[in-house]
């Protein structure tokens, strides 16, 4: 039997019990997008500094309530780097897979996620809004940082129904192809008026 390539390039495994989600969180700041259609709305949101937790919200709809996000772990050396070098997992709609991290119980996770989205909830009420200000998180005081900016790994089917995103696709589609049509025909007609002189 072969082993596929992709298994022999993995150099190591990192066993995740519950103790690789208990790393003390250096550094904790609040961010908030400066970007893209989620200007203004928290990026992340730590809410547990002493096991070293945070959410990371990808999306909301109208009202302002998140559609989509990562429940995501610092990891042993402490530091928020996001889904780079973090434990994360992606949450979507309203029903979670509350087994989603190895080695945590699913009440754990529901907990998590609640704490993370109550966290959240709080930041986005707050009037000041200035990078060094201070927000107090389950009795923490967790400083606001220097805005996201970047891009955000949003999908189509993040904002609307897989359907709704083939329908738009689609209208997109033929917009461009009668866009390039009527630029075609535009250029056809102007190089007729040169060949005959104008």
């Amino acid at each position: 039997m072969k082993i596929p390539n992709e298994i022999t390039k993995i150099s190591y495994f990192i066993k995740l019990d519950a103790s690789a989600y208990n790393n003390f969180y250096k550094y904790p700041e609040i961010k908030f997008y400066d970007i893209t259609i989620n200007k203004g709305y928290p990026a992340i949101v730590p809410f547990n500094r002493d096991e070293g937790w945070y959410i990371a919200p990808l999306s909301y709809d109208d009202s302002g309530r998140v559609n989509s996000f990562y429940l995501c772990n610092v990891g042993i050396n402490g530091l928020q780097e996001e889904i780079q070098d973090d434990i994360c997992q992606r949450f979507e709609g309203g029903k979670y897979d509350y087994s989603a991290f190895n080695g945590l119980q699913p009440t754990k996770v529901a907990n998590l996620i609640s704490q993370g989205k109550d966290a959240l909830e709080k930041v986005q009420t707050i009037k000041s809004r200035t990078a060094g200000d201070k927000v107090r998180i389950n009795g923490v005081d967790y400083k606001i940082g220097t805005p996201k900016t970047g891009t955000v790994s949003t999908q189509c089917q993040d904002l609307m129904s897989p359907k709704d995103c083939s329908t738009l696709f689609n209208v997109v589609i033929l917009l461009y192809v009668l866009v390039q049509d009527a630029i075609w025909e535009g250029l056809i007609q102007l190089m007729m008026l040169f060949n005959q002189g104008l």
